[in-house]
C-alpha cells in the first residue's frame, strides 16, 4: 500500500502494518498521527526501556527504603534458586540477634549491685546493727547472750548448712548417697586439717583463717569479684577484734597460749592494710566509674557499715558484736546470694530452710560432743575452739573457690 505523506510530493514510503493501522485510526492531521508517523519515536522508547532495565538490575538502591529483614523476606519469596540459603541466613541472623540480646541482659544483671543503692534495703544491715547497739544497753546481759545464741542458730548457721546442694547445682547433677558421703568426708576432713593447723601452728593457721574470712565476708556485701570488698572484709574483722582488744587477747590466750601477742600484732597490720587499701580502691572505683550512682551508692553503703560496726564493737562486748555482725551483717546478705541460689527447682524455700536447720542441728550436736570431751579431758579447750572456728572454712572454700571453678568449666 502506498500513501502520500504530503499533497505536493509524489514520493511513496513503505510503512509497516502496525503503523498503517495506527495511522488509519487517528484523525486526519492530528498530533497522534504525526507521532505515529515520526521516524524518531524509537529513540524515546529505547531510552525508557534502557532506564527501566537499569533500574531493575540495581536492586539495592530500589529497596534501600526497606529494612534488611523485609528485603531478605522479599528475596526468599522471589529468588527460588537461593531460597534455602536465604532462609538459613535469616535464621542465623535471628539467632545471633537473640544471643546478643541475652548477653546484654546478662551483662546488665551482673552489673547491677546485689541491693539497689537507691532503695532503703541497701542500708538494712547498717540499720539492724545500729539497733542492736541500742538494744545492748536496754536488755540485761543474760537476755543479750540468749538472743545472740538464738540468732546464730536460726540465721547464722543455716545460711551455710546446704552446701551440698550448692555443690550439686554447680556440677549440674543430683548426687546419690555415695557421692554425698564422699562430699561430706572431704568437707569434714578439711575442718580437721585447718583446725589442726590452727592448733599446732597458730600464726600460720590464724593468718589463713583471717584472710579467707575477710574475702568471704567482704564479697557477701556486694557483687562478687571486686578486690575492694576483700579489703572491706579485712577492715570489718580488724574492727571487731581490735576495738575489743582485751577480750580478743583473752580468747587468743585460751586458743593459742603464748602466741596471743604475735597474733594481735599481726591483726593490727592486717587492719591497717585492709583500711588503707579499701579507701584507695573505693576512691579509684568512684573516679574510674565517672561518679556512677551505683558505685557511689555501694561505697556509701560500705562506709556506713564500717562506721556502724566500729560503734558496735567499741560500745559492746565481743560476745555480742561478733555474733550480731555474723548474723545480721554477713548472713542476711549472703542469704540471697548463696542460700536462695542453692535451690535446684525441686524444693521450696521453706523446705530448704528446714533441711538447713537439720544440718545446723547436726553441727550443734558436734559442738555438744566436743564440749563433753573437753569436760572429760579427752580434748583440750584450745583444740575444741580451733575445730569450731575451722568449721566455717569448708563453706568459704566451696563458695569462693570450688563453685566458681566448676561454673567456669560448664
Amino acid at each position: 500500500m502506498l500513501i502520500r505523506t504530503r499533497p505536493d510530493e509524489a514520493k511513496a514510503v513503505r510503512v509497516p502494518r502496525s503503523r498503517r493501522i495506527f495511522a488509519d485510526l487517528a484523525p486526519q492531521g492530528s498530533k497522534v498521527e504525526s507521532l505515529a508517523c515520526s521516524p524518531y519515536r524509537h529513540h524515546t522508547l529505547l531510552l525508557f526501556v534502557l532506564a527501566l532495565t537499569l533500574g531493575l538490575m540495581r536492586k539495592q538502591p530500589v529497596y534501600c527504603f526497606m529494612s534488611k529483614q523485609a528485603e531478605l523476606k522479599r528475596c526468599i519469596h522471589k529468588d527460588t534458586l537461593y531460597r534455602p540459603a536465604a532462609k538459613a541466613f535469616a535464621q542465623t541472623q535471628q539467632q545471633q540477634l537473640w544471643q546478643h540480646k541475652q548477653q546484654r541482659l546478662q551483662q546488665q544483671l551482673q552489673q547491677q549491685p546485689l541491693w539497689s543503692p537507691v532503695l532503703p534495703a541497701s542500708f538494712l544491715p547498717s540499720l539492724l546493727l545500729a539497733l542492736s547497739t541500742v538494744l545492748w544497753f536496754l536488755l540485761p546481759q543474760l537476755a543479750c547472750n540468749s538472743l545472740a545464741a538464738a540468732l546464730v542458730v536460726l540465721l547464722g548457721l543455716p545460711h551455710g548448712a546446704v552446701d551440698h546442694r550448692l555443690h550439686e547445682k554447680a556440677l549440674g547433677i543430683s548426687n546419690g548417697m555415695y557421692s554425698r558421703m564422699a562430699f561430706y568426708a572431704v568437707y569434714c576432713g578439711s575442718i580437721v586439717t585447718i583446725g589442726g593447723l590452727m592448733y599446732m601452728q597458730p600464726e600460720i593457721g590464724w593468718g589463713c583463717f583471717l584472710m579467707l574470712s575477710a574475702h568471704h565476708w567482704g564479697q557477701s556485701h556486694g557483687r562478687s569479684g571486686q578486690p575492694r570488698l576483700t579489703f572491706f572484709g579485712m577492715a570489718v574483722i580488724a574492727e571487731l577484734g581490735l576495738l575489743a582488744e582485751h577480750e580478743s587477747r583473752a580468747v587468743l590466750q585460751l586458743v593459742a597460749p603464748g602466741h596471743a601477742d604475735s597474733i594481735l600484732a599481726g591483726l593490727w597490720a592486717y587492719g591497717f592494710i585492709g583500711v588503707s587499701c579499701y579507701v584507695a580502691l573505693a576512691i579509684c572505683d568512684i573516679l574510674s566509674g565517672g561518679l556512677d550512682r551505683r558505685v557511689t551508692g555501694a561505697v556509701l553503703k560500705e562506709t556506713s557499715l564500717l562506721a556502724v560496726v566500729a560503734a558496735l564493737s567499741a560500745s559492746t562486748s565481743l560476745a555480742w558484736s561478733l555474733p550480731i555482725y555474723f548474723c545480721l551483717g554477713h548472713a542476711m546478705e549472703s542469704w540471697q546470694k548463696d542460700f536462695v541460689k542453692a535451690r535446684d527447682g525441686t524444693l521450696r524455700l521453706g523446705e530448704l530452710y528446714r533441711e538447713a536447720l537439720l544440718f545446723s542441728a547436726l553441727f550443734l550436736l558436734g559442738m555438744v560432743a566436743m564440749t563433753w570431751m573437753v569436760v572429760h579431758a579427752v580434748m583440750t579447750p584450745a583444740l575444741a575452739v580451733c575445730m569450731v572456728l575451722a568449721g566455717t572454712i569448708p563453706h568459704v572454700l566451696l563458695h569462693d573457690y570450688v563453685v566458681p571453678m566448676l561454673n567456669s568449666k560448664r
